[in-house]
């Protein structure tokens, strides 16, 4: 076995090993001496990691190939915004530009070599045929075309030997490149300036700024946060919640009463506090709280005094809960896969339905509609009918809207939309599923080969989701465009861990606040630069080009390494949870009915 294939087995083991130490991280009850020993090595196992990675070359085609399961091989082309510049190997040679004959002087490529830094700068303005030449001693020669492009595309070469002439004759279009490039400098770099300037003038995202800022006060891991105007409200694994004024950045409340994990947490509007508060017989005033806990109860909760008004218990541990106003119940989903209806006027449980065979992980009200997920990777879409859940859709024969992979992963971010539900899970990407033609797409929500998707929530005309990388440790959010998908920009200040609950509110002078919990709970602001604070640490936009190109299919192997031992065999049998596009599956359509047990 040679070293490269050998570090390649090694930082997929590595990974396999830390995504387990997420999983049991996450976990609603005492560890054993075991479990918690494998989490002391959680740091050592990362640093190991991350320097295979650096000093394999990762970043190699072969050696990436070699970290993945050939399963994965076959990769799901989207549409794209933008295509990759792809990447060229040109260490040690020399840049010649052959042009149509009846081409202008004026239309010549202007190539900007830096022996300093070794850095190659190409602007194409029509369309040429770019010839890459070797050493003259050597001979061989490798053409790329560079069609239709408008844009200045940049090679960047590692610092090496500096670039040499061939000993052979210039021709006499060569020559002229040569003059070209002496005579241009200066206005290559101008232009590169000007396009930055444009692309930031068509993407303000690029140049917002947002100070960041942590709210202390939870014990343990903050599970869900929801969010009214500038009032925040969060749910913990330390059995409490609280309520905070984003904008003073003060804790409000606490409110003690749950003696098990708060898994979710609901502020309703002051129409829908109304609505609930006049069957609850109360005086209290303003905004009303909902939290499910893995107590198995359900509290509705007066957000200005702290006053439980009523508790229900549920028989099972909630992990999803839903106010839904039209019905005027409440929907909560266990981690056995029931999902049950309550009565906010009497309290009484009015359904009870075995929805899936495992935890439900998400649960969601528009209109009529209901719309869940869980943790075996499978969506259903109910519509509500006298106060009952009736289901009308289950992802059972979904493909993929442009052939490729599907593959069913623990679902974990979820927003659902009309005809489109946005779900994201251990992949690298978020998938899109119009649930009415049984169609995904995808959308690339990662810069690295192995991440999570937790979150995914809209807020006016921009969808954000977060990412979390496995291999630094390290979260960010990703913006786009609602209408049209379009990446915009992401937030990253390289000190956030993994982001599981996300909202989103504007500040009184509507300004952009992005609430991000897990370990950490964290205000982001957007500010202009006379509302800098000298008491914040302030972070620029990052706009990731790797997030605006086509989406592949996520390494299929690291989907099923944390359900693996630890044992060196990755071999794994998979067949009944993939997809693949062309499938002889009769599709179910929007009006399929599902079992209601």
């Amino acid at each position: 076995m040679s070293a490269r294939t050998s570090a390649a087995l090694e930082i997929r083991k590595l990974r396999k090993k830390l995504r387990q130490i997420e999983n049991l991280e996450r976990k609603d009850r005492d560890l054993t001496d075991e479990e918690l020993i494998k989490i002391t090595k959680k740091q050592t196992l990362r640093e190991k990691l991350l320097e295979l990675l650096a000093t394999s070359g990762e970043n190699d085609d072969e050696f990436t190939e070699s970290t993945k399961s050939d399963l994965s091989s076959k990769q799901s082309y989207e549409y794209s915004y933008e295509e990759p510049v792809p990447k060229v190997d040109i260490s040690n040679i020399e840049v010649t530009v052959v042009t149509n004959a009846d081409e202008e002087e004026d239309d010549i490529v202007n190539v900007d070599i830096d022996e300093d830094d070794v850095d190659i700068h190409v602007a194409v303005t029509t369309q040429e045929e770019v010839t890459i030449s070797n050493d003259a001693s050597q001979g061989e020669t490798t053409e790329k075309n560079l069609s239709n492009s408008s844009d200045t595309i940049r090679f960047d070469v590692s610092p090496r030997e500096p670039l040499h002439q061939a000993n052979t004759q210039p021709s006499t279009k060569k020559e002229k490149v040569q003059k070209a490039t002496k005579k241009n400098t200066k206005e290559t770099k101008v232009s590169e300036k000007a396009v930055d300037k444009d692309r930031n003038l068509s993407n303000p995202w690029r140049t917002k700024v947002f100070s960041v800022f942590e709210l202390e006060g939870h014990n343990d891991l903050v599970t869900a946060a929801d969010i009214r105007k500038t009032t925040l409200v969060t749910a913990s694994r330390d059995t409490t919640i609280r309520t905070w004024d984003i904008v003073k950045r003060q804790e409000i409340r606490s409110y003690g009463g749950h003696t098990g994990t708060v898994t979710c947490v609901v502020l309703l509007s002051e129409d829908d506090s109304k609505s609930i508060g006049k069957f609850l017989e109360t005086e209290a005033e303003g905004s009303l709280i909902i939290s499910g806990s893995t107590d198995c109860s359900v509290k509705i909760w007066s957000a200005e005094t702290g006053e439980i008004l009523r508790s229900t218990y549920t028989y099972n541990p909630v992990t999803r809960l839903v106010y839904h106003p039209v019905a005027q119940v409440v929907l909560t989903a266990s981690d056995g896969g029931k999902i049950d209806v309550w009565s906010v006027e009497s309290g009484e449980n009015v359904q009870s339905l075995r929805a899936f065979d495992d935890c439900v992980t998400g649960l969601q009200v528009s209109n009529k509609l209901v719309y869940a997920s869980s943790s075996e990777g499978t969506i259903k879409v109910f519509e509500t009918r006298e106060s009952e859940l009736v289901c009308i859709f289950e992802s059972e024969n979904i493909q993929a809207e442009r052939g490729g992979i599907l593959t069913e992963r623990h679902i974990r971010g979820f927003y659902a939309n009309d005809e489109l539900i946005y779900y994201g899970d251990d992949g690298i990407n978020i998938k899109v599923l119009n649930w009415k033609t049984g169609k995904v797409r995808k959308l690339p929500n990662h810069c690295e080969d192995f991440g999570v998707t937790d979150c995914i929530v809209r807020h006016n005309q921009c969808l954000l989701s977060s990412a979390y990388s496995l291999d630094s440790g390290l979260g960010y959010v990703n913006i786009r465009e609602f209408i049209g998908e379009k990446y915009l920009t992401s937030l990253n200040d390289t000190d956030t861990e993994r982001v599981i609950s996300l909202c989103c509110t504007m500040a009184p002078d509507g300004a952009l606040i992005v609430v991000t919990a897990g370990m950490q709970l964290k205000v982001w602001t957007e500010v202009n630069n006379n509302q800098r604070h000298k008491d914040y640490y302030h972070v620029k936009a990052n706009y990731n080009v790797k997030l605006n190109i086509q989406a592949l299919d996520s390494d299929v192997e690291s989907d099923f390494e944390s359900s693996q031992s630890d044992d060196e065999n990755d071999s794994f049998n998979q067949s009944d949870k993939r997809r693949e596009s062309g499938s002889s599956n009769t599709q179910k359509g929007w009006t399929s009915w599902c079992n209601i047990i």
